[in-house]
């Protein structure tokens, strides 16, 4: 079981290796000095070996890393994959700011000035970061797809008229 000292102590070498605590948790020492936080676990439906980056030292302390292990380990226990179920969780949170960046005064705080919209101008704005994601799309779409563009974009301040 590893010590917050020998943690600390923990010089790089030529390669990179493994520092064992105890439950699948390790400290990785990479030649270049920094020093991640690991857990290896097996996944609950295929059995297969994986293993889940828990943080950098000494950003995450010995003790931190302890209770995001155990943490790890509950999910595992309902028979959770913890990999899969960040990895479902960071693209819930980005779905979420999506929505809420199209949905609120946040585009009209971070638009350019007002500027007139036309059927004709509206594919040079497809890859810009100010129109919303929702509005975006091919030039395929019907025109009442491309007018309730021009409404989200009015209504959010970035363009002066349209649809």
């Amino acid at each position: 079981m590893l010590t917050a000292s020998e943690v600390a102590n923990a010089k790089p070498k030529d390669k990179p290796y493994k520092m064992a605590n105890e439950r699948g948790l390790f400290l990785q020492v990479m030649a270049s000095g920094v020093r991640y936080w690991h857990m290896k676990y097996r996944r609950p439906a295929k059995r297969a070996e994986n293993l889940l980056a828990l943080g950098v030292y000494p950003d995450v302390s010995l003790k931190q890393a302890r209770e995001r292990r155990e943490q790890a380990r509950r999910l595992l226990a309902e028979g959770i994959d913890p990999g899969e179920k960040r990895q479902a969780d960071r693209i819930a949170q980005r779905q979420a700011a999506a929505d809420s960046l199209a949905t609120s005064d946040a585009v009209s705080m971070l638009a350019p000035p007002a500027f007139p919209c036309t059927p004709a101008l509206y594919p040079r704005l497809e890859g810009r970061q100010h129109v919303p994601p929702d509005v975006r799309g091919s030039r395929r779409q019907q025109k009442t797809r491309w007018n309730a563009g021009f409404r989200v974009l009015r209504d959010a301040g970035v363009c002066s008229h349209g649809g």
